[in-house]
């Protein structure tokens, strides 16, 4: 039980941490093209 739960969460976070790295790529792109 407490496996699956576990192996669940990680599986959200590897999701939520994603969405954020591509969020951050893409606010790395935007700076990049404003900054010239």
């Amino acid at each position: 039980m407490h496996y699956l739960f576990s192996f669940h969460s990680s599986a959200w976070n590897s999701r939520f941490l994603h969405i954020l790295h591509n969020s951050k790529v893409w606010w790395e792109i935007k700076l990049l093209i404003t900054d010239k």
